[in-house]
C-alpha cells in the first residue's frame, strides 16, 4: 500500500533568485527559509515559505513557461488588504465566481499567476473540487 502522500514543493523558474525572494517575503508575506548555491558563479536556488506553504525558486535551466498556482485560504478578503496593504498589485478584487469560489490574482514578477482563492458556502465537494483544509 502505498504511503500518503504529505505534501509538495512547486519549484518556480526565476530570472533573479535574490529579488524573487524579496517579492514573495515583503509584498505576500513569505519567509526566506534557506538558499543554495554551489559556487559564485553558479545559479542561486531558495526556498521560502508561509503557513505551511512552500515555494522553491530557481535560477537553474532555460526559460520555463509561467504557472498558475492556487492558494487556498481560509478569508480571501482578509488576504487581499493584508496584500494589497505590503504594496501588493492585484489583479482585481476578490470576486464571486460561478463555479462557486471566491478569489482574486496576481502576478510575481516573473509572470506566474497566483489565483487566492477560498470556497463559497455552496461549493461542490465531488472529487477533484475539494478544500484540503477541511479534510
Amino acid at each position: 500500500m502505498t504511503k500518503r502522500w504529505r505534501s509538495w514543493v512547486p519549484v518556480l523558474k526565476v530570472r533573479d533568485t535574490r529579488k524573487s525572494v524579496e517579492f514573495f517575503c515583503q509584498r505576500v508575506g513569505f519567509t526566506k527559509d534557506w538558499e543554495h548555491q554551489f559556487d559564485a558563479d553558479f545559479p542561486l536556488y531558495a526556498s521560502v515559505s508561509r503557513d505551511g506553504l512552500t515555494l522553491h525558486l530557481s535560477e537553474h535551466g532555460e526559460e520555463a513557461t509561467h504557472v498558475t498556482l492556487v492558494i487556498s485560504v481560509e478569508d480571501v478578503d482578509a488576504a487581499y488588504s493584508e496584500l494589497c496593504s505590503n504594496g501588493l498589485s492585484p489583479e482585481g478584487p476578490p470576486e464571486d465566481r460561478p463555479y462557486d469560489v471566491r478569489d482574486f490574482a496576481f502576478t510575481d514578477l516573473d509572470g506566474h499567476r497566483f489565483v487566492v482563492a477560498m470556497p463559497l458556502d455552496n461549493f461542490d465537494e465531488s472529487p477533484g473540487r475539494t478544500n484540503a483544509d477541511e479534510e
